[in-house]
């Protein structure tokens, strides 16, 4: 017995998945093609709208599509083009309800243009004098929040369309002048999560927003892209995982007095991702099948600006270390678990499509 190579591992696993808690790895299941159009250049973001009602995309050329059932389409409205077009530029999004359009909406950000709305028929500026390049919105306490710098702005109560403190919203700001800009926000466990690069906070439930209601979770450690936050673990999604610049991350509730604990699960994947473009991490993403207990991460390697490997964790053994498999299907820069009719199916896109 080595316990460098314990038994049941493997020296590579390529395309390969373990189905539930079964030892024995199969060949990954191949893919369909959604439509014969190709978007304008490399998808930047993938979202379920409304829990299965429309699959939307953002793309490098500045536009929003979506999936008309058949093919890709180009959204109508006001904010559905014309945005930035750099490469790198990474859209988030969050659904939420506007009292202003009595609309189930998405909200689409990219920290660079203004916010967006999406309400199933046009793609148009979110009202309400939101942060004017607030990024990556978040659902807290019946809230929308939103992210500049290192303020965070939550919007009036169960209407994401008003933003003004005349209006009922609320703003907390978060370690100011250390560790850079908010990088990223999780809902995780009935608290907010905050991430900077290289540092993690807590925002508590709260009814007075105020720096009192911060606490520091990891001094050390951060996140390098806010498209790798999943939820994930054996139980289906009792954790938090996301991609910081020492690996893979998951956070688990303790007993001490901030509630939380960081703790790295990529011991063994370690020298795969060994070769990611760490100065490019911020395109990296990650996704989670509840149904298969998999987690998926891509990152860029060498010198690329966009990803071209990705590993999996198979986490269906319950209180044991997830299983790790690679794939080398290159250039997937966007994804989404995407739910309809009850059924959970795995959409990820490339440079075009």
């Amino acid at each position: 017995w080595d316990p460098v190579f314990p038994p049941g591992a493997l020296w590579d696993a390529l395309n390969m998945v373990y189905a539930d808690e079964s030892d024995n790895p199969e060949v990954m299941r191949g893919t369909t093609r959604l439509g014969v159009t190709d978007m304008g250049g490399a998808v930047t973001g993938m979202f379920d709208h409304d829990s299965g009602t429309k699959l939307i995309a953002s793309c490098a050329d500045g536009k929003i599509y979506q999936y008309t059932g058949t093919d890709w389409a180009a959204e109508s409205g006001a904010a559905a083009s014309g945005n930035d077009t750099t490469a790198t530029t990474r859209w988030n999004a969050e659904g939420f309800y506007g009292a202003t359009s009595t609309a189930d909406l998405t909200v689409l950000c990219n920290g660079i243009d203004a916010p967006a709305k999406y309400d199933n028929t046009d793609v148009t500026a979110l009202g309400g004098s939101p942060p004017s390049t607030g990024n990556f919105p978040t659902e807290f306490m019946g809230r929308l929040a939103l992210a500049e710098g290192d303020l965070v702005t939550f919007s009036a109560p169960n209407d994401c369309e008003q933003w003004t403190v005349a209006a009922g919203a609320k703003r907390i700001q978060v370690a100011r002048g250390k560790d850079g800009p908010i990088v990223g926000m999780r809902n995780h466990g009935g608290v907010l999560l905050v991430f900077k690069r290289n540092s993690t906070y807590r925002i508590r439930p709260t009814q007075t927003f105020t720096s009192a209601d911060v606490a520091q979770v990891s001094a050390n450690i951060g996140l390098v892209s806010a498209r790798t936050l999943a939820d994930a673990g054996s139980e289906g999604a009792e954790n938090l995982s996301w991609a910081s610049s020492q690996g893979l991350e998951m956070i688990q509730a303790t007993d001490t007095s901030v509630g939380w604990a960081v703790r790295n699960i990529t011991r063994w994947p370690k020298n795969v991702m060994s070769f990611r473009n760490k100065a490019q991490m911020d395109v990296a993403w990650s996704d989670f099948n509840i149904d298969r207990r998999e987690l998926y991460f891509h990152y860029p390697t060498g010198s690329n600006t966009i990803p071209k490997e990705g590993i999996i964790g198979n986490f269906a053994r319950p209180r044991k270390l997830p299983r790790w498999t690679r794939m080398d299907k290159a250039n997937l820069t966007a994804g989404v678990v995407y739910r309809s009719s009850g059924t959970e199916f795995v959409q990820y896109a490339d440079v075009s499509t």
